[in-house]
């Protein structure tokens, strides 16, 4: 008779174990999926970056039909690449000659994302226009976006 509680604890146990690995862990952010190489290249440097720093994990989202800035101030993404930028954009990333990461109030604000900021300050601190040229090369030579600045990274030890 003692078995009946242990067995009931066991089964119990299994299910909550086995339902667990199916949740998704940790906080992500939204960014508007790039549509050419250099977009490739800066948004790839983000996504890893941060990833490895902060733990956030960012999903690429496809704008169909409309513009970075609408997609923020629609709340359908929390940042994304622009070529230009003006007095209103929160700008998070920029390297001189390249895009521009412009962001929503949700990485400044949301306190999940309290240390995206700062990775994103000291990537922007390492990165240069030389480096992107780097990369670029890398994938003109066959490499894949995401694996050519993961190399590109590690190489640098800055992951």
């Amino acid at each position: 008779m003692a078995f009946y509680p242990l067995k009931t604890a066991s089964l119990l146990l299994l299910f909550l174990l086995a339902s667990s690995a199916f949740a998704c862990f940790g906080p992500k952010l939204y960014l508007a999926a790039p549509k050419t190489v250099d977009e490739e290249i800066v948004a790839a440097l983000i996504v890893i970056y941060v990833k490895e720093k902060t733990g956030v994990e960012t999903e690429q989202v496809d704008l169909e039909g409309t513009t970075v800035r609408q997609a923020i101030r629609d709340e359908k993404i929390d940042f994304g690449l622009a070529a230009a930028t003006d007095g209103n954009d929160r700008v998070l990333f920029a390297v001189s000659g390249a895009l521009r990461l412009v962001g929503g109030d949700r990485v400044g604000d949301d306190l999940q994302f309290t240390t995206v900021g700062p990775a994103l300050e000291r990537l922007q601190s390492l990165v240069t226009a030389e480096h992107i040229a780097v990369i670029r090369q890398e994938i003109k030579n066959g490499s894949l976006p995401m694996a050519a600045v993961r190399t590109f990274l590690m190489d640098k030890r800055w992951i």
